[in-house]
C-alpha cells in the first residue's frame, strides 16, 4: 500500500484494518481512483512458501469538509463507509450522512465485542462472553466421547446477542482471531478440569476461514494445548465446507501442519458445500459432520420439501462413503427419537442434538457426563445398546436392543437441567 501511495501516511489500525491519509486530496473521484489502484496492487499474486495467494480489500472513503472536521469524526466516517463497502459490488464506498442511521449501532456493537473479548481473555468481569458445551455421544454404547464448545454473549445492556450476529461481526471486522483464541483456551482448560476429575472427553472448537488463513495457527494451537497440559488427541478442530470454497489450496499447509501435530480435523456442515467429494480426497480430515438440515429433513412429513425419502438416501450414502474411507461420522441436529433410530440402523458413529442433550454450562455438562458414564441404560430385557447387533451385508445394524426410553437415561429431567441456546451455522463457522 505504501508503495502505491508513496506521498501518503499508511498506518495499521488493528487486525486487518489500515488507514491511508491523503493530505493533498480533496476530490472524491481522485480518492476513489487511488483506492482502486491500491486494491489492484493487493490482488497481485504473492508467493508464501509453497502457496501463491492474493488479497482483496474493502475501502471506505471520507473527505474533510472545507472548514475542516475533527480527525476522530473523519476516521469514524471512513469506518462506516468501509462496512458498507464490504457488501458493495466494487468494494469502494464514499461516506454519506445516511450511513449514520444504521451503522452507528453496528460500530458501537463492534466496540462492545472488542471489549468483551479483552475482558474475557483477562478473566475480568463485565465482558459477557461464555462458552457452553454440547455432548457428542457414541451411538453404539451411549458413552459421551466428546463435546463441542459453543460461544455465547450476554451483552450488559442489550441482553443475549445471537451468535449468528456477533460471530459474523467478528469475522467481518478482524476480531475472529481473538474470539477463537478465547474459545480455544477456555475449552481446553475446561477439558483439563474434567480430565482431572476422571472425565476424559475431547473438545471440539470451530474455525473460520480467517483462522485457517493464519499460518501461525498451528503454533498458537500447540501453545494452547501446552498451557492446558493436554495431548493433541484431546482437541478436535471443526472446519466448514463453506470456509474452504475460495481458499482450499491456501489453507492446506495449515491443515496439514495441524494434522501432523496429532490434532483431529472434522469437516463440518458436510453436504452443504459445492465440492464435498473433492474435499474428502484432498483434505487431511478424520471426521465428517452431516449438516443438521439433512437430519431434520429426514423426519419431515411425506411430501415435504426437501423430500424426506430422498434425504434419507443421501444421509445413508454419506455414512457409507465416509465409513468406506475410514472416517468417523457425526450427525448433528438430532432432535427426535425417529432420527436417532434411523441413524443407528444406518451405522452412524456419533450423534449430537437436543434429543440427547442441549448445550449447557460446564457444571451442567459435568452432571450429564457423570450420569452417562456407563452409556445406555439396559432395557427391560437386560440388554445394552453396546451389545452386538445383527447386521446386513453392508455392515448396517438391523436390530437395536434398547428401547427409546433407555437411550437417554432420565431423559426429561436431564434435558430440563441442561438449559442453553441453540447452535447455529455461524457458531459452527466460527468458535463458536
Amino acid at each position: 500500500m505504501a508503495e502505491t501511495v508513496p506521498q501518503s501516511l499508511v498506518a495499521r489500525l488493528h487486525g486487518d484494518e489500515f488507514a491511508i491519509v491523503l493530505d493533498d486530496v480533496r476530490d472524491v473521484t481522485k480518492a476513489v481512483k487511488i483506492a482502486e489502484d491500491v486494491a489492484q496492487a493487493l490482488r497481485s499474486p504473492v508467493r508464501l512458501q509453497e502457496v501463491v495467494v492474493s488479497a482483496t480489500a474493502s475501502f471506505g472513503i471520507a473527505v474533510s469538509a472545507p472548514g475542516g472536521v475533527d480527525c476522530g469524526d473523519l476516521l469514524r466516517q471512513a469506518d462506516l463507509a468501509m462496512y458498507v463497502a464490504k457488501e458493495a459490488p466494487h468494494g469502494v464506498v464514499t461516506y454519506s450522512p445516511e450511513f449514520d442511521c444504521g451503522h452507528a449501532d453496528r460500530l458501537s456493537l463492534v466496540t462492545d465485542l472488542q471489549e468483551a473479548i479483552a475482558c474475557s481473555q483477562d478473566a475480568m468481569p463485565g465482558g459477557g462472553l461464555s462458552v457452553v458445551y454440547q455432548p457428542k455421544t457414541d451411538l453404539v454404547d451411549g458413552i459421551v466421547r466428546g463435546v463441542e464448545a459453543l460461544v455465547r454473549w450476554q451483552h450488559p445492556s442489550l441482553g443475549h446477542i445471537s451468535p449468528d450476529k456477533f460471530v459474523a461481526l467478528a469475522e467481518s471486522t478482524g476480531l475472529i482471531g481473538d474470539l477463537t483464541g478465547y474459545v480455544l483456551s477456555t475449552a481446553l482448560r475446561q477439558a483439563r478440569a474434567w480430565h482431572d476429575q476422571g472425565l476424559d472427553v475431547s473438545v471440539a472448537v470451530n474455525l473460520s476461514a480467517r483462522n485457517l488463513s493464519d499460518e501461525t495457527l498451528p503454533r498458537l494451537v500447540s501453545e494452547a494445548l501446552d498451557d492446558a497440559g493436554l495431548f493433541p488427541s484431546a482437541l478436535v478442530l471443526e472446519i466448514t465446507e463453506s470456509s474452504l470454497i475460495a481458499s482450499r489450496e491456501a489453507v492446506l499447509p495449515v491443515l496439514r501442519a495441524l494434522r501432523n501435530k496429532g490434532i483431529k480435523l472434522s469437516l463440518d456442515d458436510f453436504g452443504t458445500g459445492y465440492s464435498s467429494l473433492s474435499y474428502l480426497q484432498s483434505l487431511p480430515v478424520q471426521e465428517v459432520k452431516i449438516d443438521r438440515s439433512f437430519i431434520q429433513a429426514m423426519s419431515a412429513d411425506p411430501g415435504s420439501q426437501p423430500d424426506p425419502e430422498r434425504t434419507h438416501l443421501l444421509v445413508r450414502a454419506i455414512i457409507d462413503l465416509a465409513s468406506g474411507l475410514d472416517l468417523s461420522v457425526v450427525a448433528e441436529g438430532v432432535e427426535d427419537a425417529d432420527a436417532l433410530r434411523e441413524l443407528d440402523i444406518m451405522g452412524c458413529h456419533v450423534v449430537q442434538g437436543f434429543h440427547l442433550c442441549r448445550p449447557g454450562s460446564p457444571d451442567d455438562i459435568e452432571t450429564y457426563l457423570r450420569a452417562h458414564g456407563r452409556g445406555w441404560a439396559p432395557d427391560a430385557a437386560g440388554h445394552r445398546r453396546g451389545e452386538p447387533a445383527r447386521r446386513d451385508r453392508a455392515g448396517r445394524r438391523t436390530e437395536t436392543h434398547a428401547t427409546l426410553s433407555a437411550q437417554v437415561p432420565g431423559n426429561r429431567p436431564e434435558r430440563d437441567i441442561l438449559m442453553g441456546g441453540t447452535s447455529t451455522p455461524h457458531e459452527r463457522a466460527a468458535p463458536t
